[in-house]
């Protein structure tokens, strides 16, 4: 195999061929290798071929497949049943995928099958043909063919495996692509490329994720993630820069299925998967790619809006995340410092981080005026600059969040107003934040009862919101409190900002709150036909909009007819 560096592409390998074909039959054996006891090194000569032909200006695959089928002749002829079937296979994914031909493919592979045999190269070759035509049942017969008995290199049977997961995936049949992923991953070492090891990983999380089993999904994204931040390279070149974009990508589709943004994304994660641990050249589009700091955070934010995210991970995670001076990132991360501040049994600092995200978001817009790239770290952070409408509605709405997160968790006592209003900077045009910090401790801790104002009109989203709050509370009789979640649910669903932010633990909140009347039978109405109604959307519905929407319906069940038919409307309107 010492020839092996010098190819560089179809012509170097015309060359050696017409060396080979001159020599006596032990030469030639020699030179070509592919004994029955070689298994990957004639595969690796001719991958060097085609990456060297790939990378030519003036690459010419119909030269290159006829210098295939050549070689296939003459392995033939010396007896080199391996480099025989590695030359089938490399020719037709030549045919196949370079001259896409897949007709001319399929028949290229049956009649190099009945020269050799059924070798495992070239049945692979020709499934992957099949899967790309998209016959996948004819294309997992032949992997269940191969795999079992074939004898091959781990790192060739992990290639295998990942190519009839992928056909599993293009079948939609997730729980065998979860498990083909697997089984590739595990064959993998240390010493195969993190581009390698990270793309089969993350593929393998994207497949967990479709069957079903997010816990594991989330823990093969977070191994994923972790390869990539040990390379630390922020900038990287191809296949790696294609991988880690898929990566991220998939990962982004993962959390915006979780928190059903646009109504979930699975179907685009189903188109994701396989890409990562895509053997064919993968180019990613033109732009920026994700920096390491946002894959860490993505991970993050994957952790935060899962109901099944390991706090381990988040702990891990926050506090480098949170030390960063990144203007374009500490200016634009909201909803992930919000989540963060959400999920902590302490959010005494919620107010803080958020009056330093406005300081580096109003930076941001000054270096952009200034026609400087806002991506730059500072030395310390830029000093709080008059509040913005758009400052203050993102700090109502971590207020918001937390107090909700809170709720769910029956936490909301002692609620730190004091240190939220610490942190505030002393300039006038905090005054209206620090007046909502007053309304947020009368609503929800005052003498009087704000109940009778949940249908009345109020002067803005915040005032509405805080009279559901403050209704919640305190104890409610089951119409009262059909009547709070109701509104205060509408009135979030109606919040983009808000809407995915507090998904979970609104649901939380709802489903505990009715779980407990469902134990008291005698408080609801048509106890017989409500509590099983009510306990059915609960078991029935993952956490999150489709829960408090199926338990708030079951929940009309339970009140008197004229106040169901009040919100009923605003319960329909959870929809989507």
């Amino acid at each position: 195999m010492t020839l092996l560096p010098s190819l560089s592409g179809t012509v170097d390998f015309r060359t050696l061929l017409d060396i080979a074909d001159d020599l006596d039959l032990d030469d030639r054996r020699f030179i070509l290798g592919g004994s029955s006891d070689e298994h990957d090194a004639p595969a690796m000569i001719l991958d060097t071929v085609w990456v060297g032909e790939n990378q030519r200006s003036d690459r010419d695959w119909e030269v290159l497949a006829v210098e295939l089928e050549r070689a296939f002749s003459l392995a033939l002829q010396s007896d080199l049943p391996v480099f025989a079937d590695s030359a089938a296979a490399r020719l037709v994914r030549t045919l196949d995928q370079d001259l896409n031909d897949p007709a001319a493919a399929l028949t290229a592979a049956d009649e190099a099958l009945e020269e050799l045999g059924h070798q495992p190269r070239l049945l692979a070759a020709k499934a992957k043909v099949l899967c790309r035509r998209g016959d996948t049942a004819a294309a997992l017969a032949i992997y269940n063919e191969i795999l079992p008995a074939s004898v091959m290199s781990a790192s060739y049977r992990a290639e295998i495996l990942r190519d009839s997961a992928a056909a599993a995936a293009q079948d939609k049949d997730w729980p065998l692509a979860a498990l083909r992923f697997g089984e590739a991953y595990a064959l993998l070492s240390d010493e195969d490329p993190v581009s390698r090891r990270a793309g089969y990983r993350a593929d393998y999380g994207l497949a967990l994720y479709l069957a079903g089993k997010t816990a594991a999904a989330l823990t093969a994204f977070t191994d994923a993630t972790a390869m990539i931040m040990k390379d630390g390279r922020e900038v990287v070149f191809e296949p790696f820069r294609s991988v880690r974009q898929y990566i991220y990508a998939g990962m982004w589709r993962v959390m915006g299925d979780i928190t059903q943004e646009d109504g979930g994304k699975r179907a685009e994660i189903e188109a994701t998967v396989g890409q990562a641990s895509a053997t064919e050249t993968i180019i990613w589009a033109t732009g920026q790619t994700a920096t390491l700091l946002f894959f860490a955070t993505r991970l993050l934010d994957l952790h935060l809006a899962s109901p099944e995210g390991d706090r381990s991970v988040i702990g891990s995670l926050v506090p480098s995340i949170r030390q960063s001076r990144n203007v374009v990132f500490v200016g634009t991360y909201w909803e992930t410092s919000t989540r963060i501040a959400m999920m902590s049994d302490d959010p005494s600092d919620a107010v803080r981080e958020a009056v330093r995200e406005a300081s580096y978001f109003a930076e941001l817009q000054r270096l952009r005026d200034r026609g400087v790239d806002p991506n730059v770290e500072l030395e310390s952070d830029p000093e709080p600059s008059n509040l913005s409408d758009a400052a203050a509605f993102l700090i109502v709405a971590r207020i918001v969040a937390v107090i909700v997160g809170l709720m769910a968790k029956d936490r909301l006592t002692p609620l730190p107003l004091a240190a939220w209003r610490a942190d505030l900077p002393a300039d006038p045009s905090y005054d209206r934040l620090r007046t909502f910090l007053d309304e947020v401790g009368v609503r929800l801790f005052g003498p009087r009862d704000p109940i009778a104002e949940l249908f009345a009109d109020q002067p803005s989203w915040e005032a509405r919101i805080l009279v559901g709050l403050g209704a919640l509370a305190r104890r409610r009789d089951a119409g009262e409190l059909l009547a709070a979640h109701a509104v205060l649910a509408s009135d979030l669903h109606r919040m983009p900002p808000l809407k995915a932010i507090v998904a979970v633990p609104l649901a939380r909140m709802i489903t505990k709150a009715w779980a407990q009347f469902s134990d008291v039978p005698a408080l609801l109405s048509i106890p017989a036909v409500s509590v099983p109604a009510i306990q059915k959307a609960i078991a029935s519905t993952p956490v999150g909009w489709k829960r408090t929407q199926s338990v708030l319906r079951a929940a009309l069940l339970a009140v008197q007819g004229s106040l169901a038919r009040q919100v009923s409307g605003l319960v329909d309107d959870l929809s989507g």
